[in-house]
């Protein structure tokens, strides 16, 4: 408590001292020196501590009225040095979980990050466990070059937080030695989520902080992986808990990935519910009632994926000889999205309910199939009057050429 309230006062006392004006003796000098010790003046010149006032001696005390290299570092005047793990936490927390502070710089401003990291493993491990290892705020953050979250250049950009995340638990050593394998960064990096992020640029596709969150980061637990997929995949969600396998948290089995995986997580195929490859052989036997739903709606999905194959080359091949198919292109996407809801369906593990999803995909492609087939017999129609008078001019031509001849003699 003692120590809460020197960082508080010290923290609104240097706040007094202000950056935007004279540069204080901190800036001044680390600015005259070279390699490590300079950079955090520059560092912090683009950061968003810079931005809103924040000075060197907010977090690493002192006096930067004086320009004596002694007396800026006095420990009188609160001068602390580097911070260890437990005083980041600390220094960290004084102004962001202080909401009254926070909101004049932000209305908006969450001042719950220092609570939810306390609840972590990260937190536990610095706080409680006096583990200096775990992260702290600076880890993820940075120390001077803190950014605002949706800067690119920040750490936790999206495109950013699985290598800032990668730094310690891409190592696999470090990893080990805290019962992780240190393989999720790797695996996430092959994953359907990564290409969607890195490749598509798409920043909404999940990153760990995702699926974990961020300063309360925890494994989800085997009851709720279900629910943390959920907050995306909401209708995968809804039609899982109406099926037979809702009691999987019951018997500890977790949920989604226990068919799609956790950090590796592959575009699902058809292919997962074949007789040879499926996933559901992990479990179930050949014979049992499962083993025939699997079955049914394999053979149920990889029929309409085939006969939506074989419409699109109809409505093609009739676009490429000149016939306007713009009404069946989009009755075919609207089959095509039929098609994607029936494998969505499939959560549900029930055949009747993915064969009624399939059916309204079947009923477009039959409409389209015949757009496809009328537009192709009116090409052929087409081409046979062309043909016609084709040949009837050519014999014209003919005779004409005859008389022509005769007429001459």
């Amino acid at each position: 408590m003692k120590m809460k309230i020197i960082l508080t006062l010290f923290a609104i006392v240097s706040f007094g001292l202000g950056v935007h004006g004279e540069p204080t003796s901190c800036e001044t000098c680390h600015t005259r020196l070279k390699g490590q010790l300079s950079q955090p003046v520059a560092q912090w010149k683009t950061s968003i501590h810079h931005q809103m006032g924040v000075n060197c001696a907010n977090c690493h005390g002192g006096n930067p009225a004086v320009k004596n290299m002694k007396a800026a570092h006095s420990r009188k005047k609160g001068w602390i040095g580097k911070p260890g793990p437990i005083q980041i936490v600390k220094l960290c927390g004084t102004c962001h979980a202080d909401e009254p502070f926070m909101k004049k710089y932000n209305p908006n401003a969450r001042t719950d990050q220092l609570k939810n990291y306390l609840t972590s493993n990260h937190g536990i491990n610095i706080m409680k466990k006096k583990d200096g290892r775990a992260a702290t705020c600076v880890s993820c953050h940075g120390a001077h070059d803190i950014l605002k979250a949706l800067s690119p250049r920040s750490h936790v950009y999206p495109a950013k937080v699985v290598d800032t995340c990668g730094k310690c638990h891409g190592n696999k050593k470090l990893m080990m030695e805290f019962g992780i394998s240190g393989n999720e960064v790797a695996d996430y990096k092959t994953s359907v989520h990564a290409n969607a992020l890195y490749k598509k640029h798409d920043l909404s596709a999940p990153t760990c902080n995702d699926c974990h969150g961020n300063h309360g980061a925890v494994p989800p637990g085997a009851s709720s992986v279900e629910k943390v997929c959920g907050t995306c995949h909401v209708m995968n969600q809804k039609l899982f808990d109406e099926s037979s396998h809702k009691t999987w948290d019951e018997m500890g089995f977790k949920g989604c990935m226990e068919c799609h995986g956790n950090h590796a997580i592959q575009p699902p195929t058809d292919t997962m519910l074949s007789t040879d490859k499926g996933i559901c052989l992990n479990c179930h036997e050949p014979g049992e009632p499962a083993f025939k739903t699997m079955k049914a709606m394999h053979k149920a999905l990889t029929g309409l994926k085939a006969r939506l194959g074989k419409t699109r080359e109809m409505v093609d091949r009739a676009a490429e000889k000149g016939m306007l198919m713009d009404d069946a292109m989009l009755t075919l996407q609207d089959a095509k999205t039929s098609y994607i809801q029936s494998r969505t369906a499939v959560h549900r593990f029930n055949t009747g309910y993915v064969e009624h999803v399939a059916k309204t995909a079947l009923l477009d492609l039959d409409k389209v199939n015949r757009m496809a087939k009328n537009s192709l017999e009116e090409v052929a129609k087409r081409r046979s009057l062309f043909y016609g008078f084709g040949g009837l001019l050519l014999i014209l031509l003919i005779l004409l050429g005859l008389k022509i001849r005769s007429m001459e003699k």
